[in-house]
């Protein structure tokens, strides 16, 4: 139970504009990492997740994104 509430904790973080630490992203559950690869548009998240993302799909994932979107800044 404490694990999904500190995934949600980081969630609505990152939703509100505020880049979590590696440390709290590294205590997130691959499930919750994999969730804001493919869903966040912040770059600082997507830049994070694609360095030290817990699976290689997250990293891949967030690699894909963040090139997307730097490529459309």
């Amino acid at each position: 139970m404490r694990r999904r509430v500190h995934d949600w904790s980081v969630y609505l973080a990152v939703e509100e504009g505020r880049a979590p630490s590696s440390a709290e992203l590294a205590g997130t559950t691959p499930w919750m990492q994999r969730m804001l690869a493919e869903r966040t548009a912040f770059l600082p998240v997507l830049e994070l997740l694609a360095e030290s993302g817990g699976t290689r799909k997250v990293r891949n994932i967030a690699r894909q994104r963040a090139g997307a979107l730097a490529r459309r800044r």
